[in-house]
């Protein structure tokens, strides 16, 4: 069993984190207090040094001029970038160049539409399927694509849509069998920002840096050739993206931040003193050092495992519900804790774990709330499964 980390990818990894270190965090203080909205120069500023460095489409298939890294590589780096306030977790600055999988499986002509321009940084995506009485349970959206003559004509309302505000096209998820609904009912689209009865109804604001968006479908018509793979058929390509959402995203979101947050206590409780003595050396404060590295620790375990069997080509959707309920609860958990052990500071602005605390906060409800995670894995134990399957073949 080998545990170490190729050497090509060792160096990917590092150059991330010099970038993180170099570019992202001194430009934290440039986030408004309550808002992941950068600056559109200073994002853009980050992306030409992105591409200058090397660590831009990183995930893009060799094919398509990308480095194609695999699933524990796209994991590695993800971690690094969460190391900041502005990586996925913030202001997100893989949404740009790193298009969604399902995007491959798209038509040629899509392709160059679409995707080319994604990774080229020329277009920007939401994935638009959550509604207000179909979040945990797609199957009972109500937004609904009705073919008249050559267009599809979309009816509906979509809601918490990351970046609906920015993107340039939306991956529009609709019932078209009403009968069938997530059996073959629903089908993607591809609707582009400025199409006639698409508009963005407002922006939500929340807890945290995140303001996800509110979209209304009035008669919206696309042309048969925006449909997404085939008629009744998105509801798999919905699985495909948000498992890779569930494993790529919020766990090594938390992961990154998490580590950060640690290192940096461990650093402060060393030099801080109180009644004679550092707080390193009180016994609550070492124990929450130890929770908290060893909880990294295990969950960074997990996510190689998984990621692993990914690379492998094996399915992963328990695996994935198990990254993100186990990863998201820690990142929380941690920061917490780091945030005690820094007393009145931790929790003031000039520091980032209120940051941290309250962003990650969103990763236990988006993309499949803990309970479904958990439900999801009890349903697959329960009929034999064994995540651990893998390593005795």
């Amino acid at each position: 069993m080998e545990f170490k980390i190729p050497t090509q990818l060792k160096m990917i990894q590092q150059t991330v984190r010099r970038f993180v270190e170099e570019e992202l965090v001194p430009r934290e203080k440039l986030l408004p207090p309550l808002s992941g909205d950068l600056d559109p120069a200073v994002f853009a500023d980050l992306v030409k040094k992105m591409k200058q460095i090397g660590i831009w489409n990183l995930s893009v298939p060799k094919e398509y001029g990308g480095v194609g890294l695999s699933w524990i590589g796209q994991a590695l780096v993800n971690i690094e970038l969460n190391k900041s306030l502005l990586g996925t977790i913030g202001v997100g600055l893989t949404v740009m160049g790193e298009p969604p999988i399902i995007l491959y499986d798209a038509s040629e002509d899509q392709k160059k539409r679409y995707l080319l321009p994604m990774i080229a940084g020329d277009k920007m995506y939401c994935f638009a399927q959550t509604e207000s009485n179909a979040g945990s349970d797609p199957s009972q959206m109500e937004t609904t694509a009705v073919l008249k003559g050559d267009r599809w004509v979309i009816n509906g309302r979509k809601i918490f849509i990351s970046g609906g505000d920015r993107a340039d096209f939306a991956i529009v998820f609709a019932l078209t069998d009403r009968g069938k609904k997530a059996r073959g009912g629903i089908t993607a689209f591809l609707v582009d920002k400025g199409t006639p009865g698409f508009t963005v109804a407002r922006q939500i604001e929340t807890m945290g840096g995140h303001r996800p968006s509110e979209l209304v479908f009035d008669n919206c018509e696309v042309p048969q050739e925006n449909v997404l793979g085939k008629v009744g058929l998105g509801f798999d390509f919905a699985q495909k993206w948000i498992v890779q959402g569930r494993l790529l995203n919020h766990p090594p979101a938390a992961i990154g931040a998490a580590e950060r947050c640690l290192k940096m206590a461990i650093a402060y409780v060393k030099d801080r003193v109180t009644f004679g003595k550092p707080l390193a050396d009180r016994q609550a404060i070492q124990w929450m050092i130890v929770d908290s590295a060893a909880e990294v620790h295990w969950n960074k375990l997990m996510l190689m495992h998984a990621c692993y069997k990914a690379d492998m080509g094996k399915e992963v959707r328990h695996e994935a519900a198990m990254c993100k309920v186990y990863a998201s609860e820690m990142g929380c958990r941690v920061v917490d804790r780091v945030i005690q052990m820094h007393g009145g500071y931790g929790y003031t602005r000039e520091l980032p774990f209120e940051r941290y605390y309250r962003d990650l906060r969103r990763s236990r409800i988006t993309e499949g709330a803990s309970e479904v995670q958990r439900f999801i894995m009890a349903r697959s134990l329960l009929r034999g499964y064994s995540p651990l399957d893998l390593l005795a073949e």
